[in-house]
């Protein structure tokens, strides 16, 4: 009641003011707790969403690449598979450092400095050929992309 009598006793031209001002800070007000966190949120959730698709772009990619890497029935290998891990590890850029027999005809390969996808590659090319993997132990390394892996493989 003492803020109406207040505004009142106000000449026009300072009621005027006061009025815009107010209006002024209420519009400043419904702009600063409303509006503002309202888009910085919007554009926090798109960003969210940006990097999700790029993620799911990457995983239908590497989806379709696992899936071009499956087994074909019937392919097998006329050579050594010792030999035929060498040159198909050379083939894609792999140096393996180290191979050696393991129980129950399984063969042990180590690669200490490998580029992920190379080795994906290799894994598939080898059980396209009828040389499958049993255990698969990766580590990543300071270099981005690259691992040290350690392959137990079986042939058919």
């Amino acid at each position: 009641m003492m803020l109406m009598q207040w505004f009142n006793e106000l000449v026009p031209r300072e009621r005027l003011l006061v009025g815009g001002g107010g209006a002024l800070a209420l519009m400043m007000t419904g702009y600063l707790a409303l509006w503002q966190p309202l888009s910085t949120h919007h554009q926090q959730l798109n960003s969210a969403v940006a990097s999700r698709q790029k993620l799911l772009d990457w995983m239908q990619e590497s989806a379709a690449e696992a899936k071009q890497l499956q087994p074909q029935a019937g392919q097998q290998t006329a050579t050594d598979p010792r030999t035929r891990i060498s040159q198909l590890a050379r083939s894609h850029k792999l140096q393996i450092s180290r191979m050696q027999n393991g129980r129950d005809g399984e063969l042990q390969v180590w690669l200490d400095s490998a580029e992920f996808n190379a080795l994906l590659r290799l894994i598939g090319q080898l059980s396209r050929e009828g040389i499958t993997q049993s255990q698969l132990s990766v580590q990543a390394l300071a270099e981005p992309g690259v691992v040290k892996a350690r392959l137990v493989l079986a042939g058919r």
